[in-house]
């Protein structure tokens, strides 16, 4: 437990800290590990082999959020369910407060959700007559995207990754959600055939909600919509009977599933947002420690940045000046070692900002970056310190994640400031 380099009263850390709730409305089955329905983990064109979109990692940065709403036509099958404008604006409502529950958790992830206006796509199936997680799910999401302008050869893992990119890139966001939800209001139970409401896949970048989500209802739907976005960005587990907690979680940052509620071994037992009880677990704020570590939000090392961060190397040079030091080089941020089984990097962060500041007079002196801002991950730059400095403090800021900073120049006597600063 040492290694998540936090306290565990920090799953107490988000407003009214330390409300406690009855047990409420449960979510089970929401989310497909491969081990769970081997012959169902596929799209309509086939295996799904890369372990990543790439899309969806963390729980960091801008994110954008496109919000489709399929709507049966009656071509194939019986219209039942017609969306109304009031069913819209409920549920454009409830998953925008559904997803801003996250950022007051964590300040550093510098966490911002865009979400577009609604769209309600045709199609020929009406969608909550078919199973979750099965062939004929596929069609229905094929038939909704092909309707959206995508070519019909085109296979259904390929238009979901073109939407999502789109949607991230004509939002200028670091990650990016597709939110498909089901009419369900004329249907009995608000859940598909196989007894599912909203589900997520690993990896994968898009979710999809029933207008229900089973007994949760639509004046609840942020509850569910909240859970869903820890499966969809950071990939967190979910933590109950059927979830061993020495299990690693799947994302890019793995970390045992440490509160679960099936043992032996777990490490903490704290209501969680990722627990059974959603709805106890939103209501009260509730997120436990491993769980952050899965969505980014760990520092396990203990260097006050988040491990989704990544990490910093500063190189530099120094010449002295009848004005000053100017010192020149370089900062490069790099992601954290992929671990087994992913062949590429993941890094959504850049450099933001370059301070270099005096500790003891506390003059800061801006740095310039070489080609005129600071928005990449490796970056030039240049910055003159006055004459007279004794110990200067260089200060890295990244897009999210935290602070890096190290000691440039000492000429003071007092050696503790020797050792690298960090804040």
């Amino acid at each position: 437990m040492a290694s998540l380099a936090f306290s565990l009263q920090g799953e107490q850390t988000a407003a009214a800290p330390g409300m406690q709730f009855p047990e409420g409305k449960r979510l089970t089955m929401d989310v497909l590990m491969p081990d769970d329905m081997p012959n169902q983990f596929y799209y309509f064109d086939g295996l799904l082999v890369n372990p990543s979109d790439g899309l969806s990692e963390f729980m960091v940065g801008k994110v954008a959020v496109g919000l489709i709403l399929p709507e049966s036509t009656g071509v194939l099958d019986p219209d039942e369910e017609t969306w109304t404008p009031q069913q819209v604006q409920k549920v454009d409502e409830e998953v925008r407060v559904g997803f801003n529950w996250w950022p007051k958790f964590e300040p550093e992830a510098n966490l911002s959700i865009v979400i577009e206006p609604v769209r309600i796509v045709p199609t020929k199936y009406e969608p909550i007559n078919y199973a979750a997680y099965s062939p004929e799910e596929d069609r229905w999401l094929d038939d909704v995207f092909t309707n959206m302008g995508y070519p019909a050869y085109m296979p259904l893992t390929q238009k979901l990754t073109n939407e999502a990119i789109a949607v991230r890139d004509r939002n200028g966001a670091d990650q990016v959600v597709l939110v498909i939800v089901v009419n369900s209001e004329v249907d009995s139970d608000g859940l598909f055939t196989n007894f599912i409401s909203e589900h997520t896949w690993p990896n994968r970048s898009h979710m999809i909600m029933t207008y229900d989500n089973n007994g949760f209802g639509i004046d609840d739907m942020e509850q569910v919509a909240a859970h869903a976005l820890a499966h969809t960005l950071g990939e967190a587990p979910d933590q109950g009977f059927n979830d061993a907690c020495t299990d690693l979680s799947w994302g890019y940052l793995k970390e045992i599933n440490g509160n679960s509620l099936l043992g032996p071994g777990c490490v903490t037992d704290l209501p969680s947002i990722m627990r059974p009880d959603v709805e106890g677990g939103y209501l009260g704020n509730h997120l436990d420690p491993f769980a952050r570590v899965h969505i980014g939000w760990g520092d396990k090392d203990g260097n006050g940045i988040l491990d989704s961060a990544g990490r910093y190397q500063l190189k530099h040079t120094s010449r002295e000046t009848g004005s000053g030091i100017i010192y020149t080089g370089t900062i490069t941020n790099t992601a954290l070692r992929p671990p087994p089984g992913w062949t590429d990097e993941v890094n959504f962060n850049h450099i933001a900002a370059m301070t270099a500041t005096e500790l003891f007079t506390g003059q800061v002196y801006p740095a310039q970056a070489s080609d005129g801002s600071f928005d990449s991950q490796v970056e030039g730059f240049s910055v003159t310190i006055g004459v007279n400095a004794q110990l200067v403090n260089f200060c890295v800021t990244g897009g999210f994640g935290g602070t890096y900073c190290e000691i440039i120049l000492n000429r003071a006597a007092h050696n503790q400031y020797l050792p690298t600063v960090r804040k």
